[in-house]
């Protein structure tokens, strides 16, 4: 299910993939309705990068994504298999 991101969202996504800091500082707009499939889909460069940039979460954001995913507001449909799985 697709939601606005609320400041917590993009924390989480900020530090998932800093290339949005950067964006960010040059006017670009963070539109996205999900922390996982951008992530995904257009700042990991493999499975590999994935499942690294989410071990850098602390426990407390993991329990937070978790917790959305759980909720059904963080969509997973968009991800490949393996992604899902990671």
């Amino acid at each position: 299910m697709a939601r606005d991101l609320n400041e917590r969202d993009l924390e989480i996504l900020r530090k998932l993939a800093p290339e949005i800091v950067e964006m960010e500082r040059h006017g670009y707009q963070i539109e996205y309705l999900n922390i996982l499939p951008p992530l995904a889909n257009h700042y990991s460069r493999g499975l590999a990068d994935f499942e690294a940039r989410l071990k850098k979460l602390s426990a407390d954001d993991f329990r937070y994504l978790a917790d959305v995913i759980f909720q059904g507001n963080e969509s997973l449909s968009r991800l490949e298999p393996d992604y899902a799985e990671a």
